[in-house]
C-alpha cells in the first residue's frame, strides 16, 4: 500500500485539481468536453451542429470535424463570437445562424456551446425553444464549458443525454 501515499481522501479536496490517479498512465491530460460532442454529433444523419464559442474553440473543433458540409445534407457550422457578443450577448447572431442553417433544409440541429456563451450567461434554452418554434426543426444543445466539465466525459456523457430527445417513440410489437 506505501505506493498509494500520493492519494487524498475525498475530504481533503478543494476542487478536481487535487484528485490523482492511481498511475500517471491513466489520464492523458484534460480534453475539451465538446470535442466529445462534435464527434458524437457528426456522424448522425440527419443531425446538423452549430458550435458557438471563441476562435481557439472553432479551430479545435475543425480538426475532428473538418467537412461543414455533410455528405447527407449535415450542415456541421461554427459560430464564432466577436468581442461585442462576449460582452452584450450572441442570441440575435446565433439566430440568424441557424436562419441561414433552416433556409438549407435542416430539420434537427444540436447546439454545442463551449465555455464564453455559458460563462456571459446567454439563455440556450430559450434560444433553442425560440428556433424550434420559428424555424420548424428540433433543436438540443449541450453546454460544455471546459471550467464546469473537466475533460471530456461529461461532453460524452451530456451529449448522449441530449440526443435522446431527438429520438422518436416507436410501436413495438409485443408478438
Amino acid at each position: 500500500m506505501n505506493n498509494l501515499e500520493h492519494l487524498k481522501p475525498l475530504s481533503k479536496l478543494k476542487s478536481s485539481k487535487g484528485i490523482e490517479f492511481v498511475t500517471p498512465m491513466v489520464s492523458p491530460g484534460n480534453h475539451c468536453p465538446m470535442r466529445m460532442a462534435a464527434v458524437i454529433s457528426r456522424d448522425i444523419k440527419g443531425l446538423s451542429t452549430l458550435l458557438v464559442g471563441m476562435q481557439e474553440c472553432t479551430i479545435h473543433s475543425r480538426l475532428f470535424t473538418p467537412y461543414p458540409e455533410g455528405d447527407d445534407g449535415e450542415l456541421h457550422w461554427l459560430y464564432l463570437l466577436d468581442s461585442n457578443e462576449v460582452v452584450f450577448g450572441c442570441k440575435k447572431g446565433v439566430m440568424e445562424a441557424i436562419e441561414i442553417m433552416s433556409l438549407k433544409g435542416i430539420k434537427h440541429l444540436m447546439l454545442i456551446i463551449t465555455c464564453v456563451p455559458e460563462l456571459i450567461g446567454e439563455d440556450i434554452a430559450g434560444l433553442a425553444i425560440e428556433a424550434s418554434e420559428k424555424y420548424n426543426m428540433k433543436v438540443g444543445f449541450v453546454k460544455l464549458g471546459q471550467f464546469k466539465n473537466v475533460s471530456f466525459p461529461p461532453g460524452f456523457r451530456k451529449t448522449l443525454e441530449e440526443l435522446v430527445k431527438f429520438m422518436d417513440e416507436k410501436d413495438v410489437n409485443k408478438n
